[in-house]
């Protein structure tokens, strides 16, 4: 039986294009690429999660970019150290 994954993770990753976007989630490759590509199936809920969808995604780049940041930041210290 494969592996169920919440519809705004789905859907984060599908908008962003990013396959890697939750790394700690170990989604495989191939189904990350699956949503980019052909999008999701609609959900209906009864709330409105597209506020919060777009705060996660948001929050998921950040930390990106974080991550970023401080290997930049320990490569010049590295460097000049």
């Amino acid at each position: 039986m494969g592996m169920t994954y919440d519809h705004r993770i789905k859907m984060m990753i599908a908008q962003s294009g990013d396959p890697n976007l939750f790394p700690d989630l170990a989604i495989p490759l191939t189904t990350a690429r699956h949503w980019i590509r052909h999008g999701i199936k609609p959900v209906v809920t009864l709330l409105d999660d597209e506020d919060q969808a777009d705060r996660m995604l948001k929050i998921a780049q950040l930390e990106r970019r974080l991550a970023e940041v401080e290997a930049t930041h320990r490569l010049v210290v590295f460097t000049l150290g």
